[in-house]
């Protein structure tokens, strides 16, 4: 479905039971998810930080789907520090979505991703963990 059939997707989640239907990482700001909500068109909100507004809006975003009961897991939101601050501060966020290697490649690029993203194993599954300084770990350098 084009991500802005609301009520495309409305249908579709009355029809499928079996799956969580998960949409909203094309949506860019929270006028449009209060469409999938007026729509009942995704049990899970997914807006992507950085194209829905930023954090602020993301926030805005989190708090009219936790009105609902309706989860917020950031797209995308597991490879990047601002994400990972977000669902770490936000009770309604339950996980992360991280987009992994495709396999087969060499071991030193999944070397590099889980140093670089900070990843663990469990016996659940697969966990990055934030930085453990503040900031969402940009360096800025003066000019």
């Amino acid at each position: 479905l084009p991500p802005h059939d609301y009520s495309g997707f409305g249908r579709l989640r009355k029809a499928v039971t079996s799956t969580r239907i998960v949409t909203g990482e094309h949506e860019y700001g929270r006028y449009g998810f209060r469409y999938l909500l007026e729509s009942a068109s995704a049990e899970i909100w997914q807006p992507d930080i950085h194209w829905c507004g930023g954090l602020t809006e993301l926030r805005k975003i989190a708090a009219m789907a936790a009105a609902y009961d309706i989860p917020v897991v950031p797209h995308g939101g597991g490879t990047s520090q601002d994400g990972l601050h977000f669902i770490m501060a936000t009770t309604n966020s339950p996980w992360a979505e991280m987009f992994m290697p495709a396999p087969g490649g060499p071991r030193e690029v999944y070397a590099r991703f889980e140093e670089d993203f900070r990843i663990t194993r469990g016996q659940e599954g697969i966990y990055t963990l934030p930085a453990d300084r503040p900031g969402f770990g940009w360096e800025f350098e003066a000019l």
